[in-house]
């Protein structure tokens, strides 16, 4: 919640009376309820271009609020600074005497004691009346019991001072930052007094391709509302845009989920497919034993690892293994497994082979090689 200094509208200050002693007179509506709209800027909401404020009536009427009028100055325009007890003497052309409620609005009986600002009214230089007051806005947005939308509501209103003022440039059309120079608030919807010329206070804004004819606050709420409502537009559209990239996304995932579970399902191995991995590692584990490896090395082996291992053991130090290809260790690995998987000759066969063998001289005596009926062809001389 924020404090601000305002400064709203209210009107013609007419039904004067003047006294014999130049005093003027009049009963006037010094404020009222409902909604009231302020530039973003003004109000400290530069994102907003405009500001939907609603004073509600158990604030403008509530007592101690109207009770505020009682007894201020009546000042020749809006002073630049508030009105106190130190500049009172400064400011007052003249004095609210009294308050009270009339339906929507309140009603005051001003008494102008300047000279020469009672001129200024009687002569028409200065006729518009001006509240000025501090209040607090509490942001919060809603609709009025009328069903009008608001951004803030005004409360805790306290009147400073009621001014007459000059009529605006260009009669009551829209000025944004009116009076901002002295820190005063101004609403941007000021009712068109008889002095405005109703055609040059005419708008015309295009709304979904129509032509809508309104005055120059109309304009500036219908386009605040195009704003948002092209804002919002641009919010839908990012919106779809992430979704459809999500929904890509998700169509991405599907497929590589059904490639994964498609490569699963290759990758599973048969019964038949099982049993022959099963004989290769148990031939390659038992080859690798008859090179001289342990059951225990190769438990955490496969079939390559046990096939290199076998092999280095082999080799021992007499060749560098581990620069060997993976062909070349296989083929190392099958050619020494069937050698010396062959059976060794029995006792005695080697000799009994060389006995008879014609080339070699007979370890066997002639005589039990005739005995034999073993017949030596005779070596030529």
């Amino acid at each position: 919640m924020t404090d601000f200094r305002f400064a709203d509208r209210i009107g013609e200050l007419t039904g004067v009376q003047r006294h014999p002693d130049g005093f003027l007179a009049a009963t006037v509506k010094a404020a009222r309820t409902g909604i009231q709209v302020y530039s973003g800027d003004e109000v400290g909401k530069p994102e907003m271009k405009v500001v939907r404020v609603y004073r509600p009536e158990d604030e403008v009427m509530r007592r101690d609020s109207m009770g505020t009028f009682k007894g201020k100055a009546v000042t020749d325009g809006h002073p630049k600074e508030r009105v106190t007890a130190q500049n009172d003497k400064k400011y007052r052309g003249g004095t609210i005497m009294g308050v009270a409620r009339d339906g929507e609005t309140v009603a005051t009986d001003v008494i102008i004691t300047d000279a020469s600002l009672a001129q200024k009214v009687e002569d028409g230089t200065a006729r518009q009346l001006s509240a000025g007051y501090t209040a607090r806005l509490e942001w919060k947005a809603g609709n009025t019991p009328q069903g009008e939308q608001y951004d803030a509501v005004q409360c805790d209103i306290y009147v400073d001072h009621l001014a007459v003022v000059v009529e605006a440039r260009g009669g009551d059309e829209l000025r944004i930052g009116d009076g901002a120079e002295h820190g005063v608030i101004y609403p941007i919807n000021r009712a068109v007094t008889k002095e405005t010329n109703m055609s040059d206070a005419q708008k015309t804004v295009v709304v979904d391709g129509r032509n809508v004819v309104t005055d120059a606050a109309g304009e500036i709420l219908i386009q605040g509302l195009l704003d948002e409502k092209s804002a919002l537009t641009d919010q839908v559209s990012d919106l779809e845009t992430k979704v459809s990239d999500q929904a890509k996304k998700i169509e991405t995932q599907d497929g590589e989920i059904a490639s994964l579970k498609k490569s699963l399902d290759d990758s599973k191995m048969t019964p038949k497919e099982l049993n022959a991995l099963v004989a290769s590692r148990d031939g390659t584990m038992k080859k690798a034993k008859d090179m001289g490896m342990s059951e225990k090395d190769m438990e955490d082996m496969d079939e390559d690892e046990m096939k290199k291992a076998a092999v280095k053991k082999k080799m021992s130090d007499s060749a560098d293994v581990d620069a060997w290809s993976d062909e070349r260790i296989a083929g190392f690995f099958d050619a020494h497994t069937v050698s010396d998987a062959k059976p060794k000759p029995a006792p005695g066969k080697e000799a009994l082979r060389d006995g008879i063998n014609p080339g070699k001289k007979s370890i066997f005596g002639d005589k039990v090689m005739k005995a034999a009926g073993v017949k030596f062809k005779k070596e030529e001389a």
